[in-house]
């Protein structure tokens, strides 16, 4: 059922009772014609509008239902508000106007947004300023994660030194430290040769626990101090050095590991050794390598393991961790499925295989076994067809 049919279906049940037997718990409004018409209350208007929320039009669609009637406009602005995307500086500007603070709308504004999505290329006209990011980043009290892309910086040719990401916080920030929100989740695309910004981010919201990074690889900081965030989740979409990961890394948590691209055997076998004991998900582009399927099998809390590339048959005796709970690949036709046929038949906690199957791999030959080994040990086994959602686990 869509989300208008429900909104269809509840306005009928309101306009079937005769205009006396209206509940008087129901707000009522003059029509047209002068009858006093039932409007619908507010839970049911929240209820919509949040159905509404999980389409994939959803912006749109919210758009639209603000408009309906002035009843409809601030629950979904405040919806709305939730996850914003700042692209250019004239919507920066309006944004931090919108939620400035000086009405009960604008501070009611500012406290729904949770998730900011923030686009800077210096290179494009009307782009957004790193003083109207700050400030917009400062006014949004429960704003949670913050994505960051940064396809230009301003340099100065003659000294050799970027003037603009290295400073983008420090100021801002640093003068108002009682408003700074607590961000928890960072995802920073850095294509620019500014090495350092993402030290600086991290400085600027030490309660950072769940980063992904991409572009330039982050650079180790001149001094030697700490981190200044303990990390828990790390996504790693570029080929940082192993001395950068070790000091971002330096006495946290860590608990999942995604690599989206095939990391250096050294990097990825250190960290696997280095935080066996706390790593509960990871996931691989392949597992091809021997020292791979070593290292990952001193991770003997791992419940969860997604490799894209699975074994081929020169590294099909390895075996998967005894604490997996769910299991993820992409099956290819030089797949060797033998790990994974023993894993359901040995494993306890074992509970769901995941696999991504093209179209042309439905003639493995030992698809069947596997298929008869998760009916045979209540494995459920699911099938993804599209490689972005495999992607997504």
């Amino acid at each position: 059922m869509g989300v208008f049919d429900l909104f269809f279906d509840l306005t009928a049940c309101l306009f079937a009772h005769n205009e006396d037997k209206v509940p008087h718990s129901i707000p009522t409004s003059s029509s047209h014609d002068g009858h006093p018409t039932p409007a619908l209350p507010l839970e049911i208007v929240v209820s919509i509008l949040e159905a509404a929320h999980i389409d994939s039009d959803a912006e749109r669609t919210l758009g639209a239902c603000s408009l309906v009637c002035k009843d409809w406009l601030a629950p979904a602005q405040k919806i709305l508000y939730r996850r914003v995307t700042l692209t250019s500086d004239p919507a920066a500007v309006g944004f931090v106007t919108a939620t400035s603070g000086s009405t009960p709308r604008s501070r009611a504004l500012a406290e729904a947004v949770t998730s900011l999505r923030v686009i800077i290329d210096d290179n494009q006209p009307h782009h957004v300023s790193h003083s109207a990011l700050a400030q917009a980043v400062l006014q949004c009290p429960n704003l949670d994660a913050l994505s960051l892309a940064v396809y230009h910086d301003s340099c100065d040719p003659a000294k050799g030194q970027y003037q603009g990401l290295s400073r983008l916080f420090s100021t801002d920030i640093q003068s108002m430290p009682a408003t700074r929100p607590r961000i928890t989740t960072l995802r920073f695309d850095n294509w620019t040769d500014n090495a350092s910004a993402l030290v600086d981010l991290l400085e600027a919201f030490p309660s950072v626990t769940s980063l992904t990074i991409s572009g330039t690889p982050p650079a180790l900081p001149e001094s030697a101090t700490a981190p200044p965030c303990a990390i828990q989740e790390l996504r790693i979409d570029c080929q940082p050095s192993l001395e950068s990961i070790k000091w971002l890394l330096h006495d946290s948590p860590l608990r999942v590991l995604d690599f989206m691209r095939e990391p250096e055997c050294e990097l990825l076998t250190c960290l696997l050794l280095d935080h066996h004991e706390t790593l509960e998900f990871l996931a691989l582009p392949s597992c091809a390598s021997a020292e791979y399927s070593l290292a990952l099998e001193q991770c003997t809390r791992l419940r969860d393991l997604r490799i894209e590339d699975l074994w081929t048959a020169q590294n099909a005796k390895r075996q998967l961790p005894p604490s997996l709970e769910h299991f993820a690949f992409s099956l290819g036709k030089r797949s060797a499925l033998e790990p994974v046929i023993a894993a359901v038949k040995s494993n306890a906690p074992l509970k769901t295989v995941t696999m991504h199957m093209w179209s042309e791999d439905e003639q493995h030959p030992r698809l069947a076994d596997l298929h008869i080994a998760c009916a045979l040990q209540g494995v459920e086994l699911n099938v993804v067809r599209d490689i972005k959602a495999f992607r997504k686990l």
